[in-house]
């Protein structure tokens, strides 16, 4: 099986149909649903890639926008979206580049369409890392999915108790870590994840503003695998990742 895809739409159109033959001849499992906040939130369990289309004359729902973007940010998932180019543009500004795996401009290619997706597929089955980034700032954390997401299996989550309750259910081979945030800060979260048998294991990286000496010694003390700078650009925290993955090898 290549994967569950769910296509979302105003309704079971000709091309929907289509769609769905085509995607489950090719090993998909394939379910759709109507273009409403309520049953893509009830459909969305176990996908892994979700289709939008857009069909002439009608419009994208807003809320169902906010989902996809969430759930490409939080969970990693794939978005593709078919609509015509001026419905793109609209739809890009709630679900930007980054976050949608393809778009397609009605009238597309069916085939291609398929093989995109294989594309996409093929490239989730190559074993890739998994990595959580705990941050309070949003555009911090959609910023640096985007610079890890090509590498990294990337999960984000902007709270300590959104981290715990991530780590329930998923597993994480790395995690990056805001040493400074609201409610219970990077410290706390530290200690309760390195106690706990199911995440004790779990290498933890610290992210900070802070570069002064007396901040470093704190956070030193708790022996983290590595303290890094909110100020390190794209390519310098690759490579720290590429380096502690290497070494554990």
């Amino acid at each position: 099986m290549m994967g569950k895809v769910l296509i979302i739409s105003k309704g079971e159109t000709f091309m929907v149909v289509t769609m769905k033959k085509a995607l489950k001849s090719a090993g998909y499992e394939v379910e759709s649903c109507a273009m409403t906040p309520r049953l893509v939130n009830s459909s969305k369990a176990g996908v892994d890639m979700f289709v939008l289309y857009v069909d002439e004359g009608n419009e994208p729902d807003p809320e169902v926008l906010v989902i996809l973007r969430e759930l490409s940010v939080s969970s990693g998932k794939k978005v593709i979206v078919i609509a015509s180019s001026e419905d793109l543009r609209i739809i890009k500004q709630t679900v930007p580049d980054s976050n949608l795996a393809a778009t397609f401009v009605r009238p597309f290619d069916v085939h291609g369409f398929v093989n995109k997706l294989n594309e996409l597929s093929r490239a989730d089955k190559v074993e890739k890392k998994n990595v959580l980034i705990v941050d309070d700032d949003v555009t911090y954390l959609k910023m640096v999915n985007k610079w890890l997401a090509d590498d990294y299996k990337v999960s984000v989550v902007s709270s300590g108790l959104q981290a715990i309750q991530w780590l329930a259910k998923n597993k994480a081979d790395l995690i990056i870590l805001d040493y400074e945030m609201p409610v219970a800060n990077g410290s706390s979260i530290y200690e309760m994840l390195k106690s706990e048998p199911q995440t004790g294991e779990i290498p933890i990286m610290f992210l900070t503003g802070k570069n002064d000496m007396e901040s470093i010694k704190t956070v030193l003390a708790l022996k983290p695998e590595r303290y890094l700078l909110k100020s390190i650009g794209k390519e310098a925290l690759l490579d720290e990742l590429d380096n502690f993955f290497s070494g554990r090898e």
